[in-house]
């Protein structure tokens, strides 16, 4: 998790950078097959509320050499109090 710290209407508010969903991926053309599953996300409930409370939504792709798969992560920077309701309705996305 990253923290950071923002000035709004003269005001600190905190943000954090946190993976909100992962899921893995074995293929030869990973980011195609990727889609379905973030489409999914995105309509999902957990989606369209970070979505709608993020600041900054992007993913990353990395490559798990022990599994030979390849692992996406959907990563939301969010406002500290946005970040705490989400994780009342529907937990830690690292788990996933």
């Amino acid at each position: 998790m990253v923290k950071s710290v923002k000035i709004i209407d003269g005001k600190p508010v905190n943000f954090s950078q946190v993976i909100v969903h992962q899921f893995a991926i074995s293929s030869d053309d990973p980011e195609l097959f990727a889609g379905e599953e973030l489409y999914h996300w995105e309509k999902s409930d957990p989606g369209r509320f970070i979505k709608s409370h993020a600041v900054d939504v992007f993913w990353k792709k990395t490559f798990d050499h022990v599994r030979w798969n390849h692992r996406f992560a959907i990563v939301a920077e969010i406002e500290d109090r946005f970040l705490s309701e989400y994780y009342l309705k529907w937990g830690n996305g690292e788990r996933n």
